[in-house]
Parts: C-alpha cells; sequence; structure tokens
C-alpha cells in the first residue's frame, strides 16, 4: 500500500529552527516530514521544493508474516525533483539488515529522477522474535542520506537533509523464531522532575487565548553540556552527553544511537534502551564516548521509537562530528 505524503515547504522555517535548537518534532505517523523539502541548505539557496511518496507496493493487510524464510517486500519511492532517499526499517524498535539485489544493508538509498518511480524488492530476515510473536514494523524513509562534513572554518547546515517520514507501523507476524542472536537492550534511565520555570516554557498562549503545550508532542533531544548539541561538534577526549526525552502521555520508547546512519553505539554498554516517559519529567540517559569511539564517524543521531503505541519513530537534529 502506497501513500502520497504532504508537508507545506511553508513550514520549511520552522524545521530549520527545530533543527537549530535540537527538537524533532514529528509528525502524525501517517504524515511526511520531509514532503515539499526544500532543496538546498537554506531557504535562500533555492525556493524549489520537492514532493515524495513513498510505501509498500502490492499489499494492502498492512501485515506480512515470517515462517522461517525471508520476507519478501515491494517498496516503491517517487518524488517531483531529483534526490536521493534511504530506507530505514525498525522492528520492535530494532534497527534492521535486509537484502537488496543481493547484498546486504541497513539503509538502501536510492538515486530519484523527477516524476520517475523507483521500486525494489527487499528480502528482510527478522533479527528477534519468537513464534506466535507479533511485531511493530516501520518503514523510515530518510531524505537526503549523505554524510556532513564542514569545511575548514566552516559550518554545516544540515536543513532538510536526513529528515525522517513514516507510514503507519505494519506488524510482522512471527510463525517461527528469529534464528539470530537477540539485540542487547538495557534500561536504567533517571527521571528528573521539571520545574515550574521549565513546564511554562513549553506553553505558548496565541491572540485567543488558546494555549498550546509543545509536549503534547513527543520530543527527544541530544545534550552535551546541558544544551542541546550545536550541528557541529568538537570532540573532547572525553565526551559527556545525554539523551533527554519527554512529553505529555506516558508511554515506553526504544532508543539508539546511530553514527553514520547505521552503526550503532553503545548506550548503558548495550544497542538499545528501553526508556519509560512521565509527564512533568525528563526521562535522562548519561552517555559518555572516549574520543576513539566517536573519531570513525561523521555524523551522529539518536532515535526512538515508540513501543506502547503506534505514536511512530522519531530522532534528534543531527550533528557533525569534527576530529
Amino acid at each position: 500500500m502506497q501513500k502520497r505524503f504532504r508537508v507545506f515547504a511553508a513550514l520549511l522555517a520552522c524545521s530549520l529552527l527545530l533543527t537549530a535548537c535540537g527538537k524533532i518534532e514529528s509528525p502524525a505517523p501517517s504524515e511526511n516530514a520531509f514532503a515539499d523539502y526544500q532543496t538546498g541548505d537554506s531557504a535562500a539557496d533555492s525556493a524549489q521544493s520537492i514532493a515524495i511518496s513513498a510505501g509498500v507496493k502490492d499489499n494492502d493487510s498492512m501485515r506480512f508474516t515470517y515462517s522461517g524464510e525471508p520476507v519478501a517486500i515491494n517498496y516503491g519511492v517517487n518524488a517531483s525533483d531529483d534526490c536521493e532517499v534511504g530506507l530505514l526499517i525498525f522492528l520492535d524498535g530494532v534497527l534492521q539488515s535486509y537484502k537488496v539485489d543481493g547484498q546486504t544493508t541497513a539503509m538502501h538509498t536510492l538515486d530519484l529522477k523527477a516524476d520517475t518511480e523507483q521500486i525494489f524488492t527487499l528480502y528482510l530476515t527478522p533479527s528477534l522474535g519468537e513464534a506466535g510473536d507479533t511485531l511493530r514494523l516501520n518503514f523510515v524513509n530518510v531524505f537526503d542520506p549523505t554524510l556532513k562534513t564542514a569545511p575548514a572554518g566552516g559550518t554545516v547546515v544540515f536543513g532538510n537533509s536526513h529528515k525522517f517520514s513514516q507510514s503507519m507501523p505494519w506488524t510482522l507476524q512471527m510463525q517461527a523464531p528469529a534464528n539470530s542472536a537477540a539485540p542487547t537492550i538495557s534500561d536504567g534511565e533517571k527521571l528528573v522532575p521539571m520545574t515550574d520555570a521549565q513546564i511554562q516554557s513549553y506553553l505558548e498562549t496565541d491572540s485567543r487565548g488558546n494555549t498550546r503545550d509543545a509536549r503534547d508532542t513527543f520530543q527527544v533531544e541530544l545534550l552535551a553540556g546541558g544544551e542541546n548539541m550545536a550541528p557541529l561538534y568538537t570532540l573532547q577526549e572525553q565526551n559527556e552527553m545525554e539523551l533527554r526525552l519527554y512529553a505529555n502521555t506516558a508511554q515506553t520508547y526504544r532508543v539508539c544511537l546511530l553514527a553514520d546512519f547505521t552503526t550503532l553505539l553503545p548506550i548503558n554498554g548495550a544497542q538499545y534502551v528501553d526508556v519509560e516517559v512521565q509527564k512533568d519529567s525528563y526521562s535522562v540517559i548519561d552517555l559518555s564516548f572516549a574520543r576513539s569511539d566517536l573519531e570513525p564517524y561523521t555524523n551522529l543521531f539518536a532515535v526512538a521509537v515508540a513501543l506502547s503505541t503506534d505514536d511512530g519513530v522519531y530522532k534528534t537534529s543531527s550533528v557533525c562530528l569534527v576530529k
């Protein structure tokens, strides 16, 4: 089933602002975070927008079945102008490898030509699950999945690059167990109550007296030194960071830290961490990396996948690591 998604390009300035401050307000899962994207690094670079449609083909059931053999999935992507799009797949919040044309990858990328749909078949062998399980399957499209580096003495602007889009989650019915080592998953977040001043900072009142709470949309942020990480981060000998999650609705998210899109960096000694989010509190995870841990990589961001609802997949702003 393929859906057409749109978000007005007039919202670009807002999306750039969110990138700068480290907050990504992902849309409802049925919407597309990058349709009608502006090309270039800023609105001033180009007035051209790109509308993208992407989704599973030839299946209206929103369900796949795994019976011990790789699951064949036809996937199509179309764009109104030339661009590049990558595909990440999460199964119960765990990043999946899959095969396309005999090659194993965690992110297949497509160089799209204007108004020319590309359809490919991927083969998914789940990395987790027991017979009888019903798992949540998220297809996440990544706009312009190119690694960003900063010129000497310059800066980098991600703009719409690395933005996620998604449809409603599918399900994978397990009729056979996964034949691979289970991913390592930890917990151990700390809950930090919000102060009255912090709660008030998320409230906005319009001219009609209507109040909006930014926490109505789930937020995940990557911080260093108590501040949202800037697009450029210069590596130190020891790099202390933290992940901060919050929302008005209590639920559980599975979180991972991705370097260069597909490499999992450890969180609490594991590949993933399950985080419970509670109203009026920050759920905080402390991170610590030696310089040598991060030097091989160029870009960094965190991903949070809702486990208890169909809320979808969220990411932090991307960060360019300066050696």
